[in-house]
């Protein structure tokens, strides 16, 4: 189990830094059907002003919730803010979400003792996945370059992969670092197959940051990247500015699709691609001398034939010929 431990950062803290005052929280933590989560470890980290060493400054309490999922936590504090999060075995931890309070009233922080619901996304049936962290420049421009998801590479003759599950087809005209125009259309080829968008109101605290099934229908075969910039060096200024990468869009994929005599779906594999997806008309080399694009997206990929997309980080299919290989290890489920 992930160690119980929050990095609250920086909060903004009062106009009297010496005055502590005294907080207190209602936690109540729930699962994904919004059940009461028992025993779970629940703790909070917050400046403490009174501290004499640089490695006593964050101070944490923690306590596990009762039968009905609640825990009150509480201390004394300068900062304005507090750091929490919940874990419990079976279950996907939450952490490093934060609460600010509004005001003060009495040596005290206000609102006093608010009920914050945390959730805790249960472990169901972890899978093994063709799963890999893309980080490359598309090897041609203005040309259909296919990418094979089950080999984790370019197909002939720019890798080793032999079936295209997705095509990347870029054109830029990069200018300079500040002047650049390029878009990327990525193409999922054969009936069936494509993705679908599934965007979060903000970043998941939980590793596991879409559901555990991906839909049945509504693939979209297409979909295209913008990356531009104008730059005023007169007015220093961006005049034109867009930029779709998404730190919150996330995607469905499904890939390898046959059908049935019927016009149903046979067999396909269904799989996610995690946000942000990143492409950049300059490439790699931010001043664009490279001349080719740069395309970032983590993608996961189920081979048996469900549609659970909630995978085991123990278990890739894909392997690296490195000892250690962060393109391959330590993905989220």
């Amino acid at each position: 189990m992930k160690p119980f431990i929050f990095l609250i950062g920086l909060f903004a803290v009062t106009a009297c830094q010496s005055t502590e005052r005294s907080f207190q929280i209602t936690f109540r933590i729930l699962d994904d059907e919004r059940k009461p989560v028992t025993g779970a470890k629940t703790g909070v980290s917050f400046e403490n002003a009174n501290a004499t060493k640089p490695s006593e400054r964050i101070e944490s309490t923690e306590r596990v919730t009762d039968e009905e999922g609640h825990v009150v936590l509480g201390g004394t504090t300068y900062a304005s803010g507090i750091s929490y999060g919940a874990n419990k075995a079976g279950y996907y931890s939450a952490y490093g979400l934060r609460y600010h309070f509004k005001d003060t009233r009495l040596l005290r922080w206000q609102p006093w003792n608010p009920t914050i619901d945390v959730v805790l996304k249960r472990k169901k049936n972890p899978v093994p996945m063709y799963a890999k962290r893309v980080s490359v420049e598309i090897p041609a421009s203005d040309a259909d370059i296919g990418y094979d998801l089950l080999v984790s590479d370019w197909v002939a003759p720019h890798g080793k992969g032999k079936i295209a599950d997705m095509i990347f087809h870029s054109v830029a005209e990069v200018k300079s670092d500040r002047n650049y125009r390029g878009k990327l259309t990525v193409t999922f080829p054969s009936q069936g197959n494509g993705l679908i968008p599934f965007e979060v109101a903000q970043i998941d605290p939980s590793p596991l940051r879409m559901p555990y099934l991906a839909p049945a229908e509504g693939y979209q075969a297409q979909r295209a990247w913008r990356s531009v910039r104008r730059y005023n060096s007169q007015t220093m200024e961006n005049e034109e500015y867009i930029d779709d990468s998404s730190k919150t869009l996330n995607f469905f994929i499904r890939a390898r699709t046959e059908f049935d005599a019927k016009g149903g779906v046979a067999k396909a594999m269904y799989g996610k691609i995690h946000a942000p997806f990143i492409f950049d008309a300059r490439g790699i080399d931010p001043w664009g001398h490279t001349k080719k694009q740069y395309v970032a997206f983590t993608y996961y990929l189920n081979p048996d034939g469900t549609r659970n997309v909630e995978y085991d980080p123990k278990r890739n299919l894909l392997k690296s010929p490195k000892r250690e290989d962060s393109d391959y290890e330590n993905l989220d489920p």
